[in-house]
C-alpha cells in the first residue's frame, strides 16, 4: 500500500505541477488576446510575464481542474502515506 500511497502522489503532482503549467504555456501562445464571444472565448486567463488571454469555459476548467484535483491527488496520497507508515512502524 506505500507503493500505491507513492503513486497516488506522484501522479498527483504530475497534474498539479506538470499538466497545469504546460495548458499555462499552451493558451498564453495559442489563445487570443481580446474576447472572442463568436468562439466562446469570453473567460480570461491571466498568464503570469505576458498579456491575458481569453479561453472558453472547458479550457478554463481545464487548467483549474488539473492544478486543484493534483493538489487534492498529492494530498490524498500523502495521508494514505503518512497513515501506512505508521501502521508498519506499530503506532496505528
Amino acid at each position: 500500500m506505500l507503493r500505491v500511497s507513492v503513486i497516488i502522489m506522484l501522479v498527483g503532482l504530475c497534474g498539479a505541477l506538470g499538466v497545469s503549467h504546460y495548458l499555462d504555456r499552451l493558451y498564453a501562445t495559442t489563445r487570443p488576446t481580446a474576447p472572442d464571444p463568436s468562439s466562446g472565448r469570453v473567460y480570461v486567463h491571466q498568464v503570469r510575464g505576458g498579456s491575458d488571454v481569453y479561453v472558453t469555459h472547458a479550457e478554463h476548467w481545464a487548467v483549474f481542474g488539473s492544478f486543484s484535483g493534483g493538489l487534492l491527488l498529492a494530498t490524498f496520497g500523502g495521508l494514505l502515506f503518512e497513515r501506512e507508515r505508521r501502521k508498519a512502524d506499530g503506532g496505528a
